[in-house]
């Protein structure tokens, strides 16, 4: 095999192990914040990827901390969490058959 063959073997052989490197690196979780980031907890919701934390506001000075929604997880691998925890955040349900929760 001549020198400019293996050259051109080893540049090929770099860029596939570069793209599978690029493939097979983790993706870093990200913190979706409600109502700062996304207007609604079903609108982080929506746009998280498994792995995110979707953190929502608890009351404040601008804030009361309690949210009335109808939420579809939908089956996504991701963490729903109150920033200020159960004592300042609440979740009203939209419809009164529906249940609450305290996060």
């Amino acid at each position: 095999m001549s020198t400019s063959m293996f050259r051109a073997s080893m540049r090929q052989l770099y860029t596939v192990l570069a793209v599978a490197c690029s493939l097979a690196a983790p993706s870093h979780a990200a913190d979706l914040l409600v109502p700062s980031q996304f207007p609604t907890i079903q609108s982080a919701i929506d746009a998280a990827e498994p792995g995110d934390t979707v953190l929502v506001a608890s009351a404040g000075p601008e804030f009361s901390g309690i949210y009335t929604e109808k939420l579809d997880m939908k089956g996504k691998s991701i963490t729903l969490r109150s920033v200020g925890g159960a004592s300042v955040t609440v979740l009203r349900p939209s419809s009164p058959s529906m249940t609450g929760a305290i996060i």
